[in-house]
Order: C-alpha cells, then sequence, then structure tokens
C-alpha cells in the first residue's frame, strides 16, 4: 500500500506524535479521509499525513509576548461575564429593580443607580488582577488558570501552555478546559484584599504618625477576635469606610493613591486619620 501513496494509521500515528485513537476519532467524525485496507486496516494518504504534520509544525509554536497580553485580556473578558452572569442569576438586567419596584423600595429614579451598581466584593477583583499581572507569586493558581484560559482560547493546545506556565501536559490540559473560573478568582481575591490593604494603611499610618498626627483610640478592644486579627496595640475608635466623592477627591489631592483610596473601603481608616489627610489636601 506504501507504493500507492498511502500510509497505514498505525505509522502516521507514530509520525504525529499521537495516539492512533485520536485519527480514528477524525475519521469518524469527517474530519480525515483514510481507506480500508484488506484485512480491515485505515489507511490516509501521505498527502494528508504532510498537512497534519505542516498543522502541528505551525500549532506548536511557542506564545510571545503578544499573544500573552491578548490572552490576559481575553481571561478578563471571561471573568466579567460569568460574574455579571453569577451577579443577576441568569435574569433580565433590570429584572432586580423592577422587583424592587414593584415592591415599593424604590420611589424615585436616583436609587436606580445605588440598586444597579457593581457589589462590593466585586470591586476588589480589579485590583487584585493588577498586582496579580505584575506580580504572579501573590497567586500562582489563579495566575496559571487565566494564562491558560486565555492561550487557550487563542488556539494554543496544552503542548504549548505546559511549558510556558511550569505544569505537566495533563494539568494544562485542566486549565485549558475549565468550564468557570469566576468562583477560584473571587475567593483569592477575597482572601488577599484585606490583607494588601492592611499593609497600605499601615504604611498611610506610619505617616501620620511621624507628622505628629493623634486620633482617637479605643480604650478596650471590641474582643478577643479584634485583638487577634489587627495589630497589637489600641485600634481608632470610630471606623470609616465608605467614603463620598467629596472626600475621594481630598484623598486625591492630599497625594493618596488610588489603591490607597481602595484599601480605606476594604478595611476602614480612623475618622481622625480620614480628617488629617483631607487638612493636608487643602493646605
Amino acid at each position: 500500500m506504501g507504493d500507492r501513496g498511502v500510509i497505514k494509521l498505525e505509522a502516521a500515528a507514530e509520525r504525529l506524535d499521537c495516539h492512533i485513537e485520536t485519527l480514528r476519532i477524525r475519521i469518524r467524525s469527517g474530519q480525515l479521509k483514510a481507506y480500508r485496507g484488506p484485512h480491515g486496516a485505515y489507511f490516509i494518504r501521505t498527502e494528508s499525513l504532510e498537512r497534519l504534520l505542516e498543522r502541528n509544525a505551525r500549532g506548536l509554536r511557542a506564545p510571545t509576548s503578544k499573544d500573552l497580553e491578548l490572552a490576559w485580556r481575553r481571561s478578563r473578558l471571561r471573568l466579567g461575564e460569568e460574574l455579571a452572569r453569577k451577579r443577576v442569576r441568569d435574569e433580565p438586567r433590570h429584572a432586580e429593580i423592577e422587583r424592587q419596584w414593584e415592591e415599593g423600595k424604590i420611589r424615585h429614579w436616583s436609587a436606580i443607580h445605588r440598586v444597579d451598581q457593581v457589589p462590593d466584593q466585586y470591586q476588589m477583583i480589579v485590583p487584585f488582577l493588577q498586582i496579580l499581572k505584575a506580580d504572579p507569586d501573590v497567586h500562582r493558581a489563579v495566575y496559571r488558570l487565566l494564562l491558560g484560559q486565555g492561550l487557550g482560547s487563542l488556539g494554543f493546545g496544552s503542548k504549548q501552555v505546559a511549558p510556558m506556565l511550569g505544569v505537566s501536559q495533563r494539568q494544562a490540559r485542566r486549565l485549558v478546559h475549565k468550564r468557570e473560573i469566576a468562583t477560584a478568582v473571587f475567593r483569592a481575591a477575597r482572601h488577599w484584599a484585606p490583607r494588601r490593604a492592611e499593609r497600605l494603611l499601615d504604611e498611610l499610618r506610619s505617616q501620620l504618625q511621624a507628622d505628629g498626627s493623634v486620633f482617637h483610640r479605643m480604650t478596650t478592644p471590641r474582643s478577643l477576635w479584634w485583638r487577634r486579627f489587627r495589630r497589637e496595640g489600641s485600634q481608632p475608635a470610630f471606623i470609616t469606610k465608605k467614603l463620598n466623592r467629596d472626600e475621594v477627591m481630598g484623598l486625591r489631592r492630599s497625594g493618596l493613591s488610588d489603591e490607597q483610596i481602595w484599601a480605606i473601603t476594604v478595611v476602614g481608616i480612623g475618622s481622625d486619620e480620614l480628617n488629617q489627610l483631607l487638612i493636608r489636601g487643602t493646605r
């Protein structure tokens, strides 16, 4: 049969470095044309084998930096779509607003914005992804998941993804074909956000203390859990977490970065400390 320009399926699988069943699946699905031999064995044309070898050579190229950037964008878009579906629970976009309007909970159009805005817990995902992209060691598992999903959407297989992420081909196959990624990313961000915010506020509080600022402290710790979770020493008596637009603008005039302002909304800051920061911005 080799003189007629055909090759046995087993030999073709060896040349392609794949399992023979993979080629049989392609034959049954009509993606690969084959011929039956005298004893029922499959044969394919050498031209078909050469095309498959060329396709594998093109497909096994290593992802470039441009591919990695595009893969990260695609994974973020998919994450946003999954979080939106989880939020509305497969309902129309304004179903919750219409329900509250019928129940009389909304009486003015200005309240619609408060109902339709993104939940506070989802807002921590954006800074988490920004830090994760710059430093993958923040959460290596989530970084591999997002990058594997993005590379898979670009057509890269497990053979190309595995060396890029430093995992086995089996693990890379799981990352590429994972159906849902929002839960893993949300859990990692929720665990990371308070610790990151605490470190940022500790640096900001040290600057205030160096300037001679003194804030009202609690005389009695709130609970044993509070003493274990917080740093040693008394804590501010009045904590502020919600900031209005004027306060955000005042903090920016004081020289605070967006990440520091975000940290205040996550763990809160003493009201006296907030006033000192706002006063510093008016000087």
